[in-house]
Protein backbone atom coordinates (compact mmCIF):
# COMPACT_ATOMS: atom_id res chain seq x y z
CA UNK A 1 0.00 0.00 0.00
CA UNK A 2 1.64 3.28 -0.93
CA UNK A 3 1.67 6.27 1.40
CA UNK A 4 -1.15 8.61 0.10
CA UNK A 5 -3.63 4.91 0.40
CA UNK A 6 -2.40 4.33 4.06
CA UNK A 7 -3.07 7.38 5.21
CA UNK A 8 -5.90 9.10 3.61
CA UNK A 9 -9.00 7.33 4.36
CA UNK A 10 -11.58 8.83 2.07
CA UNK A 11 -13.25 11.40 4.04
CA UNK A 12 -12.96 14.72 3.70
CA UNK A 13 -13.64 17.73 5.53
CA UNK A 14 -15.43 20.84 3.78
CA UNK A 15 -11.89 23.21 4.41
CA UNK A 16 -13.21 24.16 0.49
CA UNK A 17 -15.93 26.48 1.68
CA UNK A 18 -12.79 29.18 1.39
CA UNK A 19 -12.51 30.73 -1.67
CA UNK A 20 -9.29 29.79 -3.52
CA UNK A 21 -9.06 26.87 -1.57
CA UNK A 22 -9.39 23.18 -3.29
CA UNK A 23 -8.85 19.62 -2.54
CA UNK A 24 -5.10 18.44 -3.50
CA UNK A 25 -6.15 14.95 -5.79
CA UNK A 26 -4.97 11.93 -3.57
CA UNK A 27 -3.45 10.79 -7.49
CA UNK A 28 -1.41 13.78 -7.83
CA UNK A 29 2.69 14.23 -7.38
CA UNK A 30 1.52 17.34 -5.08
CA UNK A 31 -0.12 15.17 -3.06
CA UNK A 32 2.28 12.88 -2.95
CA UNK A 33 4.99 15.33 -2.49
CA UNK A 34 3.35 17.00 0.89
CA UNK A 35 1.98 13.51 2.19
CA UNK A 36 5.28 11.95 2.38
CA UNK A 37 6.64 15.04 3.82
CA UNK A 38 4.29 15.04 6.25
CA UNK A 39 5.11 11.51 7.04
CA UNK A 40 8.95 11.91 7.66
CA UNK A 41 8.29 14.59 10.11
CA UNK A 42 6.03 12.51 11.64
CA UNK A 43 8.66 10.15 12.14
CA UNK A 44 7.65 7.24 14.76
CA UNK A 45 4.10 8.33 14.72
CA UNK A 46 3.17 8.38 11.45
CA UNK A 47 1.79 4.95 11.58
CA UNK A 48 -1.00 6.13 13.77
CA UNK A 49 -1.39 9.30 12.15
CA UNK A 50 -4.54 9.94 9.68
CA UNK A 51 -4.42 12.52 6.95
CA UNK A 52 -7.60 13.46 6.21
CA UNK A 53 -7.61 16.04 4.11
CA UNK A 54 -5.03 17.98 2.20
CA UNK A 55 -5.45 21.40 0.31
CA UNK A 56 -4.40 24.13 -1.61
CA UNK A 57 -3.82 27.83 -1.84
CA UNK A 58 -4.53 28.49 -4.88
CA UNK A 59 -3.51 32.23 -6.58
CA UNK A 60 -6.17 32.13 -9.27
CA UNK A 61 -7.55 35.98 -7.64
CA UNK A 62 -6.20 39.12 -7.98
CA UNK A 63 -4.88 39.29 -3.93
CA UNK A 64 -3.47 35.90 -3.82
CA UNK A 65 -1.66 36.99 -7.17
CA UNK A 66 -0.39 39.89 -5.60
CA UNK A 67 0.70 37.91 -2.25
CA UNK A 68 2.57 35.36 -4.40
CA UNK A 69 4.19 38.25 -6.69
CA UNK A 70 5.31 40.06 -3.28
CA UNK A 71 6.67 36.69 -2.19
CA UNK A 72 8.81 36.01 -5.43
CA UNK A 73 10.24 39.84 -5.29
CA UNK A 74 10.84 40.34 -1.56
CA UNK A 75 12.44 36.48 -2.20
CA UNK A 76 14.88 38.04 -4.31
CA UNK A 77 15.70 40.97 -2.22
CA UNK A 78 17.18 38.81 0.18
CA UNK A 79 19.06 36.95 -2.20
CA UNK A 80 20.28 39.93 -2.88
CA UNK A 81 20.78 40.98 0.51
CA UNK A 82 22.64 37.46 1.54
CA UNK A 83 24.64 36.72 -1.83
CA UNK A 84 22.00 35.08 -3.60
CA UNK A 85 21.28 32.51 -0.77
CA UNK A 86 17.83 33.28 -0.07
CA UNK A 87 17.51 29.75 1.64
CA UNK A 88 13.46 28.94 1.21
CA UNK A 89 12.34 26.56 3.58
CA UNK A 90 9.50 24.71 3.91
CA UNK A 91 7.54 24.75 7.41
CA UNK A 92 4.18 23.45 9.25
CA UNK A 93 2.46 25.73 11.20
CA UNK A 94 -0.50 24.59 13.83
CA UNK A 95 -3.43 26.40 14.42
CA UNK A 96 -7.02 26.17 14.81
CA UNK A 97 -9.27 25.37 11.46
CA UNK A 98 -10.30 29.30 12.11
CA UNK A 99 -7.02 30.67 12.15
CA UNK A 100 -6.14 29.11 9.51
CA UNK A 101 -8.47 29.63 7.69
CA UNK A 102 -7.73 33.42 8.86
CA UNK A 103 -3.69 32.96 7.57
CA UNK A 104 -5.69 31.45 4.04
CA UNK A 105 -7.10 34.55 3.94
CA UNK A 106 -5.24 37.77 4.82
CA UNK A 107 -1.69 36.17 5.45
CA UNK A 108 0.49 35.85 8.30
CA UNK A 109 -0.12 38.83 11.32
CA UNK A 110 0.37 38.97 14.89
CA UNK A 111 -2.88 37.94 15.57
CA UNK A 112 -0.77 34.47 15.14
CA UNK A 113 2.25 35.55 17.49
CA UNK A 114 3.01 34.72 21.01
CA UNK A 115 3.77 37.34 23.85
CA UNK A 116 7.11 38.38 21.96
CA UNK A 117 6.06 38.99 18.66
CA UNK A 118 6.99 35.27 17.13
CA UNK A 119 5.38 32.60 15.45
CA UNK A 120 5.85 29.31 15.68
CA UNK A 121 6.77 27.61 12.82
CA UNK A 122 8.20 23.89 12.38
CA UNK A 123 10.42 23.02 10.33
CA UNK A 124 9.00 20.24 7.37
CA UNK A 125 11.04 17.54 8.94
CA UNK A 126 9.42 17.87 12.24
CA UNK A 127 5.61 17.93 11.64
CA UNK A 128 5.39 16.00 14.50
CA UNK A 129 6.42 18.55 16.90
CA UNK A 130 3.78 21.25 14.93
CA UNK A 131 1.34 18.19 15.66
CA UNK A 132 2.22 17.96 18.97
CA UNK A 133 1.64 21.81 19.47
CA UNK A 134 -1.77 22.27 18.51
CA UNK A 135 -4.73 21.64 19.66
CA UNK A 136 -7.80 19.41 19.00
CA UNK A 137 -10.71 22.07 17.50
CA UNK A 138 -14.21 21.72 17.37
CA UNK A 139 -14.48 19.71 14.53
CA UNK A 140 -12.22 17.03 16.12
CA UNK A 141 -9.44 17.59 14.31
CA UNK A 142 -5.55 18.84 14.61
CA UNK A 143 -4.97 21.50 11.36
CA UNK A 144 -1.44 22.36 9.66
CA UNK A 145 -0.66 25.07 7.65
CA UNK A 146 2.64 24.20 4.92
CA UNK A 147 3.96 27.18 4.01
CA UNK A 148 6.88 28.50 2.13
CA UNK A 149 9.59 31.06 4.17
CA UNK A 150 12.26 32.81 3.27
CA UNK A 151 15.09 32.42 5.76
CA UNK A 152 18.11 34.56 4.58
CA UNK A 153 20.96 34.60 6.42
CA UNK A 154 20.32 33.20 10.00
CA UNK A 155 20.81 34.08 13.48
CA UNK A 156 20.57 32.95 16.66
CA UNK A 157 18.13 35.37 18.91
CA UNK A 158 17.96 35.21 22.35
CA UNK A 159 14.57 34.73 23.89
CA UNK A 160 12.19 37.80 23.58
CA UNK A 161 14.50 40.14 22.88
CA UNK A 162 14.32 42.87 20.18
CA UNK A 163 16.91 43.63 17.21
CA UNK A 164 17.12 46.08 14.63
Amino acid sequence: MDFAAKYMKGRRDDFTKWDDVEGVNGLSDEYETILKSFGVGMGSAAGVTEVVAVHKNLVSRLTRRARFETFQVFSQAVGKKCGVNRNIRYAWYSGSRDEIADILVHGFSNVNADECGRIQLFPAKYALDGVSASQVGDDGFKHMLLSRVILGKMEEVPNCSWFE
